[in-house]
């Protein structure tokens, strides 16, 4: 019996999202390549900021936050978090709000699935009030394309555009948008009862939640219960 095989087709029935093998909850930092640096000074970000990336890890990657650092805003500024495909249709959507202060980090929950050789535009805009008060602490690397440090995407491009609009105008810089991937679970993110439908189907396909764990490749129960709680935004 090819054991492998069997808990990839378990998972695939409890509805969790893998590629060739189990992906843990990790965070992706789409600004880092060999010989990049941060901007000095601040550039302004009173628009909608992104990258063009493509899948290049082996597995589907589902995207359940994503993170803005090294924004300065004067006042406060609402964050809205987007998943563009290849034609520019928003495929997921999340926003957060942020009061003034400078260096900040704002974490964004968005719930989507980048599948394995696709290309996607991932970006964060930002809207300030009083308007045109925010910069960011940008990040620019030597050459385009660049594989982030994971090695699960390749960072083709970054754009900007119009607050609300797919940033399609080329630009040298990338903001500091890291996002966090994990497994899909069978629950619906945000809803009261997404926990127990992911802990009763695992159950169900492995016998308890302990061996759903150790089949899946979490080093403890509650590492496996920490990402259905990260899944499940509870």
């Amino acid at each position: 019996m090819d054991l492998r095989r069997l808990t990839w087709a378990a998972s695939m029935a409890a509805g969790i999202v893998f590629g060739s093998a189990p992906v843990l909850a990790n965070w992706i930092n789409l600004a880092a390549g060999s010989g990049g640096t941060i901007m000095v000074p601040a550039q302004s970000y009173n628009e909608n900021r992104g990258v063009n990336i493509t899948v290049i890890g082996p597995n589907a990657l589902h995207v359940q936050s994503m993170r803005l650092d090294g924004l300065n805003v004067y006042g406060t500024a609402s964050l809205s978090a987007r998943i563009y495909n290849g034609s520019c249709a928003v495929i997921a959507s999340g926003s957060a709000t942020t009061s003034g202060g400078n260096h900040l980090s704002v974490t964004i929950p968005i719930s989507g699935t980048l599948a394995v050789g696709q290309s996607y535009r991932l970006a964060i805009d930002v809207l300030t009030t009083p308007m045109w008060q925010g910069s960011g602490d940008l990040f620019v690397n030597n050459h385009f394309p660049y594989v982030e440090p994971s090695g699960n995407l390749r960072i083709n491009n970054a754009s900007d555009g119009a607050v609300g609009a797919c940033p399609t105008l080329p630009n040298l810089a990338v903001p500091q948008m890291s996002v966090f991937t994990g497994p899909s679970f069978a629950g619906t993110p945000g809803s009261k009862n997404c926990r127990g439908q992911s802990v009763a189907a695992l159950s169900k396909q492995f016998g308890s939640i302990a061996a759903a764990a150790a089949a899946l490749g979490f080093p403890s129960v509650k590492a496996l219960q920490d990402a259905i709680g990260t899944f499940c935004r509870v």
